[in-house]
């Protein structure tokens, strides 16, 4: 069953009011649903709640299709409360910018939607997400949001949630607030959309006890963003974000940071994310954050980090269990190195922390500025930085003990009278001109009658 919406006295002239045809052409569906049809043209529309099984379908999402202009400033456009709906190939654009509601509005009695070549300007939500399974996004444009305050994708809560080549772009000085903005989620799944030219492009940012969890995300760009690209900021104490992966992504030419994960500013817990063949370049601050004590089991691998006006890689005071490995922070292409180190680790205790196998020279400071200190921990073979060449120890008296700090150290006894070597307290050697490898943290005793010479040498 298709319904023309002329046929229920549509105007369709931008002017009239066509929000009664439209329900009307809705609410005349049979029970099994169909299809309700807007040809060509501009329909000023209130809010039509559609709650029967169908497809919206529109003749073009470009100029000469077809265009809905929402009535209220305030309003939801398109209410969907039933299941098994779609909408594709139309426009939605209102002027000036709505102030409230939702161009689109996936409510929580809803389910099975389906959002397809859509184009939609002046929203200040374009397309809202209530706690509902199953939603796909699929070529939709949103552009010229509300500066400041606009959302182009608000997810408060929902599975299952797929979203395919979505742009949200606004013009430079009138970003709007957030590209993607994620309360809670049980999963998302993006394929080469882009968040341009917000305040900032993605935020996930769940309230007290709610959680965001199974981020996906590939070949995805977070770009010209006021702010941040990507920044994960639990508001509450109890607010959990879990389980991130972007792959093959874009984090760059922020005025902040490409991507910043933040546990300290509000508390809350991120836990599990990873970024692997992704570029974070030319950001005002810091290519990557990592914030807070909440802040655990990130891992940072094969990406490219370059020319962003601070550190390539800041992980905070207390930030622990995190691995960078296999990266090039430095130069790369034409982009020049970072402004000051390729990673900093501020003071702090910082457990569980794995940096090896990056390609770290070329930046504007030292390699790495490493001042946190604690359990668990392995810096090596990272070019610029290990080896950093042999050091004369100063032995003090017998038993004379040394501890490895963070990276792989072979330590050079020779001359002396040297009756014990232990590592780990366990007995090795019984004489000197030895050479002790020592893993992280690993400590060695020597006790001598006559003092030895000893040299470090860390890898």
């Amino acid at each position: 069953m298709m319904h023309n919406v002329l046929d229920f006295g549509a105007i369709v002239d931008g002017v009239a009011d066509d929000t009664e045809a439209v329900q009307s052409a809705h609410d005349s569906l049979g029970i099994s649903g169909g299809v309700i049809f807007f040809p060509a043209g501009v329909y000023l529309i209130g809010s039509v709640v559609i709650s029967k099984q169908c497809l919206i379908l529109g003749a073009g999402m470009s100029t000469g299709g077809s265009c809905i202009k929402p009535r209220d400033a305030a309003s939801d456009v398109l209410k969907f409360i039933g299941s098994s709906i779609s909408v594709r190939d139309m426009a939605f654009a209102f002027a000036p910018p709505q102030t409230g509601g939702a161009f689109i509005h996936c409510d929580a009695a809803s389910s099975a939607i389906s959002i397809e070549n859509i184009v939609m300007h002046g929203w200040k939500t374009g397309i809202l997400i209530d706690s509902i399974a199953d939603v796909s996004l699929r070529h939709v444009r949103l552009r010229t949001g509300v500066p400041m305050t606009g959302t182009g994708v608000r997810v408060n809560s929902g599975l299952q949630i797929t979203m395919s080549d979505v742009c949200v772009s606004n013009a430079p000085g009138l970003e709007a607030g957030m590209g993607l903005s994620v309360a809670t989620c049980g999963d998302i799944t993006m394929f080469g959309c882009q968040w341009l030219t917000c305040v900032n492009g993605m935020a996930v940012h769940p309230g007290a006890g709610q959680t965001a969890a199974s981020i996906y995300a590939e070949k995805c760009y977070f770009d010209n963003n006021t702010n941040n690209g990507l920044i994960v900021l639990p508001q509450h104490a109890t607010a959990t974000v879990t389980r991130g992966t972007f792959s093959n992504c874009w984090f760059g030419s922020s005025g902040n940071s490409g991507i910043c994960l933040d546990s300290a500013s509000l508390g809350g817990s991120i836990d599990g994310f990873t970024f692997s063949d992704s570029e974070a370049y030319l950001n005002g601050s810091h290519g990557v954050v990592l914030s807070g004590a909440g802040t655990a089991r990130t891992r940072i691998t094969g990406c490219k980090i370059a020319q962003n006006n601070g550190a390539g890689l800041l992980a905070g005071a207390g930030v622990s269990n995190w691995q960078v490995s296999n990266n090039t922070i430095g130069p790369i292409g034409s982009l020049a190195g970072n402004a000051t180190h390729a990673i900093q680790s501020l003071a702090g205790s910082s457990n569980d922390v794995l940096i090896c196998d990056n390609q770290l020279t070329g930046n504007g400071a030292a390699p790495m500025n490493i001042a946190s200190t604690g359990a668990r921990r392995r810096i090596a073979s990272n070019h610029g930085y290990n080896p950093v060449g042999t050091s004369p120890i100063q032995v003090t008296a017998s038993p004379f003990r040394f501890t490895a700090r963070d990276t792989p150290t072979d330590i050079f006894i020779t001359g002396g009278v040297v009756s014990l070597i232990k590592v780990n307290s366990v007995g090795v050697l019984q004489s000197t001109n030895h050479t002790i490898h020592l893993e992280p943290g690993d400590e060695m005793e020597v006790t001598y009658s006559y003092l030895p010479k000893m040299v470090k040498n860390i890898h």
